[in-house]
């Protein structure tokens, strides 16, 4: 008997139906949704239909994301939202599994999103990977009065510049996102009141800048919260706190999202800050050797992993896989011992860095020898995954 669903992309005739089903789910009301599908494109919306009926869909967004210092081809999943009638009956987990068929056909090595409920994605073979930490920061408890460098408001022709400062952050940031235009759109373009944007200018050009809006305007003392910023430079890192200091009188805390040892946060002379996580992000390895392959490794690390990979969704993916890694290049074959049996839930977490090889057997996800432990722990040390966007 043939399934009465049918998935496919989103029709122009379907906005307002699509919309009233993600109001629904989310926040907004479906009027607020409608400007989202402009700014997001129907291409990127995946709907399933019932009776040619809508009734749930989700969206994908083609990034990258940075591990080890290269840029992985990444499937952004968002907005995943059901009617309220057809709720606990598998349909999510109908669409789900369509598009990660749908994102491996297209060369697509990993999918990444903020989980609304972890079982459904888990079940997809989803697992957590990374954190969105929040920072707050009083401004009266700011202790720094550095105004050496140039401040300046952006404007539309500084965007390159910015673009090329989040990325001399963003490679060595594991997980931090390699942005399209979309995304961009969203940091610069917030819904809310429109925020304003300043360069830090230094001798090295633009060393830093800053994206920040009140978060209740009209409010005094309000929250200021900060959608983007970059301090490429230690000066740029004490301008940047100048600047949030001089608004002490207006603003009661500055909040953005970053590591969790902030460089911002190591210019201070005191820690009167609290870094708490908001979030934790997943993720999914949609195709175990180009994903293995293309991430970078530490330059000093060297060896090889006997994998074998259990994916119950995507058949490409089971089996062993011979990883050999050398001056932090990675390269992968069908072949090995397999004796590092890891479900590619396991998988996840392991390739961020998110957990190490011993928390990942202890989750049950992962079977090794305490060698091939070693092994995996050099192959994939690095500093704490972390996102400051959402999408």
């Amino acid at each position: 008997m043939s399934s009465p669903f049918d998935i496919g992309p989103a029709r122009a005739d379907e906005v307002h139906d699509l919309a009233a089903i993600a109001g629904w789910a989310f926040t907004p009301s479906p009027a607020d949704m409608l400007p989202w599908f402009e700014k997001i494109g129907l291409p990127s919306i995946r709907v399933i239909r019932e009776d040619a009926r809508s009734v749930g869909m989700l969206s994908i967004i083609r990034m990258g994301q940075w591990f080890g210092g290269v840029s992985v081809p990444c499937a952004g999943i968002g907005a995943v939202a059901v009617s309220a009638h057809h709720r606990g009956r598998g349909v999510a987990t109908r669409l789900m599994q369509a598009a990660l068929r749908e994102i491996r056909d297209a060369g697509m090595s990993l999918s990444a999103l903020y989980p609304a409920t972890q079982p459904l994605y888990r079940a997809v073979g989803y697992e957590l990977a990374g954190t969105r930490f929040e920072v707050t920061l009083p401004a009266d408890a700011i202790d720094i009065k550095d105004r050496g460098l140039e401040l300046r408001p952006a404007t539309d022709s500084d965007r390159p510049a910015m673009e090329a400062a989040y990325a001399r952050r963003a490679r060595w940031s594991p997980g931090n996102l390699d942005r399209d235009h979309y995304l961009w759109d969203r940091v610069l373009h917030p819904r809310g009141e429109p925020p304003l944007s300043f360069l830090i200018l230094g001798p090295a050009g633009v060393e830093g800048y800053v994206v920040i809006s009140k978060a209740a305007p009209g409010t005094i003392p309000s929250d200021f919260v900060v959608h983007d910023v970059v301090a490429g430079t230690p000066a740029a890192a004490r301008r940047l706190l100048s600047f949030f200091a001089d608004h002490r009188s207006v603003a009661k805390n500055i909040i953005w999202f970053g590591p969790p040892s902030d460089p911002l946060l190591a210019a201070l002379r005191e820690q009167p800050y609290t870094v708490k996580v908001r979030f934790q992000w997943m993720v999914r390895i949609v195709d175990v050797i180009s994903a293995l392959e293309q991430r970078g490794y530490p330059r000093s690390a060297e060896g090889e992993l006997h994998l074998m990979v259990d994916d119950p969704l995507l058949p490409e993916n089971n089996g062993c896989f011979l990883l050999e890694v050398a001056g932090g290049k990675g390269s992968v074959r069908r072949s090995g011992r397999g004796t590092f049996r890891v479900h590619v839930r396991g998988l996840a977490p392991l390739y961020t860095g998110f957990q190490t090889p011993e928390a990942v057997r202890v989750a049950g996800l992962l079977e090794a020898e305490e060698c091939d432990l070693g092994v995996a722990a050099e192959l994939f040390a690095g500093p704490a995954p972390w996102m400051s966007d959402m999408f």
